[in-house]
């Protein structure tokens, strides 16, 4: 699911209040209007494919290089994301389209979530 309304993505998934999402970004160029990536780190970041990172103002930031959904993100800028299923159950394609306002492309085959890296200003550490 995307949105840029966190609230929506919050009754979407029957999850709690408050939990952090995923900002998805079309582009380096809004990553580096949103937030403030280490020096150290700046090269993996602009090589990583299918991952996350958690910077150092603890909010999490991923670029999407899909088409489809690169084609969705270039029009809003910026949008939260996060898995288009119910909190702690596992995909379910019938209630994915139930819930979307806009169905880019039905997932077809599961795949491994991507993974997240906390950044430092010295140290990174995988947490998923």
């Amino acid at each position: 699911f995307l949105s840029q309304n966190p609230h929506r993505l919050d009754q979407a998934k029957g999850r709690r209040n408050g939990k952090k999402y995923i900002t998805a970004l079309p582009s380096l160029h809004e990553l580096k209007k949103l937030a403030r990536s280490p020096a150290r780190h700046r090269r993996m970041i602009r090589r990583a494919l299918r991952r996350t990172f958690v910077m150092p103002d603890n909010q999490a930031y991923r670029i999407v290089r899909d088409p489809s959904h690169l084609m969705l993100l270039l029009r809003l800028g910026h949008a939260f994301s996060t898995s288009a299923n119910q909190s702690g159950k596992t995909y379910d394609e019938r209630y994915a389209v139930s819930m979307g306002d806009i169905i880019i492309e039905p997932l077809r085959e599961l795949h491994p979530p991507s993974s997240i890296y906390r950044l430092g200003k010295r140290k990174m550490r995988k947490i998923r």
